[in-house]
């Protein structure tokens, strides 16, 4: 049987349009499939009640080394520009008693004492956020994700863990890191 066309465009790997782009893949339906760069076909999953059940049920894997074939078999190159996504292995992508082992050490981090002891704290990160966001002169365009979006949760992060503060200490270094890795 012929493969089928994938019914969408390739990905732009420039984002030139991104959200034109979007846009026309949520009016293709749910779950479209695309075509990545390097011509890695995936699906595209519209919709926050369906990414939900996808990625809660048990059905869905986040490993690539198990579940994968294209990964596994390297059909898939390791160069493939895509591949620190897929590659990476964590408390987030393993299963069973992986899972559990990566995860008991950061389960101190968050308990319930030590979550509604950071409320405080949170509420102030996010003031400071909106009162930052006030001082916009009316009219002048703002990133939100640069101004919001991205710093509160990495503050909030950063104040669960303990990351100490500091003009260019270790905070400034790791948002620069996370920076890099998320910049598409």
């Amino acid at each position: 049987m012929a493969q089928q066309a994938c019914p969408f465009l390739a990905i732009d790997p420039s984002g030139q349009d991104l959200y034109g782009e979007i846009s026309r893949i949520r009016a293709q339906g749910p779950a479209v499939e695309v075509e990545l760069p390097g011509g890695v076909r995936a699906w595209w999953i519209n919709g926050l009640e369906l990414n939900k059940r996808l990625l809660a049920g048990p059905e869905t894997s986040k490993d690539a080394y198990q579940h994968w074939p294209a990964w596994i078999n390297g059909d898939i190159s390791r160069t493939w520009p895509l591949a620190i996504w897929v590659s990476v292995r964590n408390m987030v992508t393993a299963y069973g008693t992986d899972h559990s082992r990566l995860r008991k050490p950061m389960a101190a981090a968050f308990t319930k004492r030590r979550v509604d002891a950071l409320l405080p704290r949170v509420q102030e990160i996010v003031d400071r956020a909106l009162d930052d966001l006030e001082q916009v002169p009316e009219g002048e365009v703002v990133d939100l994700r640069a101004a919001f979006a991205a710093p509160v949760p990495h503050e909030v992060v950063c104040e669960l863990f303990g990351v100490p503060r500091g003009e260019d200490g270790p905070r400034a270094a790791l948002y620069r890191i996370i920076n890099g890795f998320f910049d598409t």
